[in-house]
């Protein structure tokens, strides 16, 4: 997918606020179109960039949300998206 390759630059550059502008800007257009599989995608690659940029909170919520739309669609990388949010700590 596109948004990964550019993910992938914008992390490569360390250009973590565009990286999760790119994020939010994708997950927008999932959700208006009800893609629910690439908004999960998208909440775990954001939790990627909010994980680089030292804010674990807000990686864990992504990852939790991811959690829940995967378990939904019934995707076994919900337990991996929880999985992640755990090893965050408390």
């Amino acid at each position: 997918m596109a948004l990964d390759a550019a993910l992938g630059v914008r992390l490569g550059l360390d250009e973590l606020d565009a990286a999760v502008d790119d994020c939010r800007k994708a997950l927008h257009l999932f959700e208006e179109t009800l893609d629910i599989y690439n908004q999960a995608e998208t909440l775990d690659n954001l939790a990627t960039v909010h994980q680089r940029r030292g804010a674990t909170e807000e990686a864990r919520t992504c990852w939790l949300a991811a959690a829940e739309l995967f378990t939904g669609l019934r995707v076994a990388r919900a337990a991996e998206m929880r999985a992640r949010a755990e090893a965050l700590g408390p």
